[in-house]
């Protein structure tokens, strides 16, 4: 290895053929991560230009609570955020007791969203489906699931797919490749969500009783 790799990479040579590569230096004398994680990216979503990859981005794995980021957005396409959301029994029974909330209360969309995104309540996940959903049914448009497959089908995600809108089950899959879509479409066209994931807290209100509280993130990384 040459004295000048060693020390670094300008990847601005590349500059003329893709403008929108970032100027940024590779220190070859500083290791790489240590990534326990099977599948690892870590992309530049202006340029597309890879500063890390982990395994292969086509590989299709679980996804958990990346999961309630597709129901934020297919939630807040179908009911607003402005309209009102009651939480039901079968909301607080689903698994996990993060956000705190309970049945009879009353939330806004944009509330709920909070709530799920900051803390990834499984119990506001639930509601805004089923709030969604029960929309959808009237309108005889189907089940929140399939729109959700639908919502990021658009973004061109075709390895993705969902059974639910919480991330409790593992068929909620989709691949580093189609995440990098979803990524870009938060970074470019769905900053409401992006911010709201952003927050370190937020104040929300429980509209029967008028009553607000603060939630925080869970999220070490958020603020």
């Amino acid at each position: 290895v040459s004295e000048a790799r060693a020390q670094s990479y300008d990847v601005s040579q590349f500059a003329a053929q893709a403008p929108n590569i970032p100027n940024i230096f590779r220190r070859w004398d500083v290791a790489e991560p240590e990534i326990v994680a099977s599948l690892a990216l870590a992309v530049d979503l202006d340029s597309g230009l890879v500063f890390y990859q982990k395994g292969d981005i086509q590989t299709r794995w679980p996804i958990a609570s990346i999961s309630k980021l597709v129901t934020a957005m297919t939630a807040a396409h179908i009911l607003g955020t402005d309209a009102i959301v009651e939480i039901v029994q079968a909301d607080v029974d689903t698994e996990g007791v993060s956000g705190d909330v309970r049945a009879g209360e009353i939330y806004a969309v944009y509330d709920l969203l909070e709530i799920m995104l900051l803390t990834s309540s499984n119990d506001a996940a639930a509601a805004l489906a089923r709030a969604a959903g029960e929309k959808m049914t009237s309108e005889g448009r189907g089940d929140f699931a399939a729109r959700m497959r639908e919502e990021v089908f658009a973004l061109g995600m075709g390895n993705t797919y969902f059974v639910e809108p919480t991330g409790l089950s593992d068929k909620n899959q989709s691949t580093l490749a189609d995440l990098e879509k979803l990524a870009g479409y938060f970074a470019r066209g769905g900053k409401d969500i992006l911010k709201t994931s952003s927050l370190r807290e937020a104040r929300v209100r429980e509209e029967k009783s008028k009553k607000t509280r603060i939630v925080t993130s869970i999220n070490k990384f958020a603020g």
